[in-house]
């Protein structure tokens, strides 16, 4: 009995012609999604999609004029809260420059005032000095041909205080007096007539009191 002879067996190479061939044969084929659909449901859908698209841009322009609305808003308080401190800060400033004219005037008047207050001051120290010689001149009808009258003034340094009075509620002035020189002024006249009056010499307190009221 013979033998059969045995089958060829296939090579690598001839495998990979073969599938070379099945797969350039086929193609590839897109399936839908929804197979049962059809084209009218694709273009509700595809219309539904374009209406929330207008629908979400929409909405989004509300946002922004909102948005840009609340920005006004917050832009318009800003600038009413600046001027409103512009015009605190301007009446505050004149405030101050009204107190400080006020002071300064005050200021002026209380110079004047103490520069009169000297003035006068000086004046009637003058006129008491005058009131004092004329008291130890005689009479005219005393004085003779041979009648010699040697005054000698006082020139003593005075000492002027300002201080507050309680019982006239003002501001007064004080003045005082050194004591008087141990050497009074000379005197020579001719004996005094029987109408010759003599009048009482003050003392210093008493002069003083008598400047203070002058001066009140």
């Amino acid at each position: 009995m013979a033998d059969a002879p045995e089958p060829s067996r296939p090579s690598f190479t001839a495998f990979w012609k073969r599938s070379k061939e099945v797969l350039g044969v086929k193609k590839l084929r897109f399936v839908d999604a929804n197979p049962g659909a059809s084209p009218g449901s694709a273009g509700a859908q595809d219309a539904a999609s374009e209406d929330t698209a207008v629908d979400k841009a929409q909405i989004r322009r509300v946002q922004v004029r909102k948005a840009q609305a609340r920005h006004r808003q917050r832009k318009a308080n800003y600038v009413k809260q600046l001027e409103m401190d512009v015009a605190r800060l301007r009446e505050m400033i004149e405030t101050a420059e009204r107190d400080s004219q006020l002071l300064l005037n005050e200021n002026r008047a209380i110079r004047a005032q103490i520069e009169a207050a000297v003035r006068s001051k000086s004046l009637r120290l003058s006129l008491d000095q005058r009131v004092s010689l004329l008291k130890d001149t005689p009479p005219p009808s005393q004085l003779s041909s041979d009648t010699r009258v040697s005054l000698q003034p006082e020139h003593d340094a005075v000492t002027v205080t300002l201080g507050f009075d309680e019982m006239l509620n003002a501001a007064r002035f004080y003045i005082s007096s050194p004591p008087p020189t141990s050497h009074p002024p000379s005197r020579q006249e001719s004996p005094p007539g029987p109408d010759t009056a003599d009048l009482p010499d003050l003392t210093p307190s008493e002069t003083q009191a008598a400047i203070n009221f002058i001066l009140a």
